[in-house]
């Protein structure tokens, strides 16, 4: 996370090029918040980064809390009327007791205090109120394992050193972390998994889009990793740059600007009903 905070981190080109959540993903938590009677007046979105989820967010409750630690990631966040954006930790927020119906946290509770997390969402959560925490691990091109396998070196090879610890949390989809309510369902986007007793795979793609090489390899730029790698290696060679040159010649891409392919993000999604 203390990639995400630096002065230097190019948080535009993060809000420009990650990738967002499909209707499928914020239609099973609705379902679920609609479930156990749920209203959806006021959610609070956790480590908000550049606000593509409070975006989302923003077209089904009536007032959107959006929190980041990094005023960086906040200062090129997306704004609408009813999104209202802090600086604060996932460690304590800013919500009084029994305050909001819903808290969400989309690709940052890896670098979270779960404990103390937990605690603080149970503070601030209604009665029977709802958490979901979504994230996605490194991309497919969709029926293209060569292609996908230049993807994960790149990730894990060369990169590999330069990721902080949180990471290995979100590559295995939050399964290590205990959830503490009662209520808990999980779902995944992937079959590759074992998910004995946790949930159910879902056969709708959380994450997908359509994706140009251009736009594909500064989404590869947004990586915090990436960034690492660069500040201590500033005289290298790009990373991500020759990484795109091997994987345009696998799928034969000859317009990087204009042609697209299918890229896939393997994701997780656990929710929770709060048990006051």
């Amino acid at each position: 996370m203390a990639t995400f905070s630096r002065a230097n981190f190019n948080s535009a080109l993060y809000c420009n090029f990650r990738p967002n959540y499909t209707p499928a993903l914020y239609d099973l938590i609705y379902r679920f918040h609609a479930g156990h009677g749920g209203k959806f007046l006021d959610v609070v979105d956790v480590g908000t980064g550049t606000g593509q989820v409070a975006e989302a967010l923003s077209e089904k409750f009536d007032k959107v809390h959006a929190t980041d630690r990094s005023n960086v990631m906040l200062s090129n966040a997306v704004q609408k009327p009813n999104i209202d954006y802090q600086e604060a930790s996932a460690e304590r927020l800013p919500f009084a007791d029994s305050s909001v119906d819903v808290i969400t946290s989309g690709q940052a509770f890896h670098w979270f205090d779960h404990p103390k997390f937990f605690d603080e969402a149970k503070r601030i959560l209604k009665p029977r109120g709802t958490l979901a925490i979504f994230g996605y691990s490194f991309s497919f091109i969709k029926d293209n394992k060569e292609a996908t396998d230049i993807i994960y070196e790149y990730a894990t090879g060369e990169l590999g050193p330069y990721w902080e610890p949180g990471r290995q949390i979100l590559n295995n989809f939050h399964r290590d972390i205990p959830f503490p309510f009662k209520k808990v369902h999980w779902y995944f986007s992937h079959e590759d998994l074992d998910t004995t007793n946790l949930g159910s795979v879902s056969q709708n793609q959380f994450m997908e889009q359509q994706i140009t090489l251009d736009r594909f390899e500064n989404y590869a730029k947004t990586w915090s990793a990436y960034a690492t790698y660069r500040e201590k290696h500033p005289e290298a060679e790009d990373p991500a740059e020759r990484m795109i040159r091997r994987l345009s010649k696998v799928i034969k891409v000859k317009d990087r600007d204009t042609e697209t392919f299918t890229v896939q993000w393997p994701t997780v999604l656990v929710v929770a009903e709060n048990d006051k």
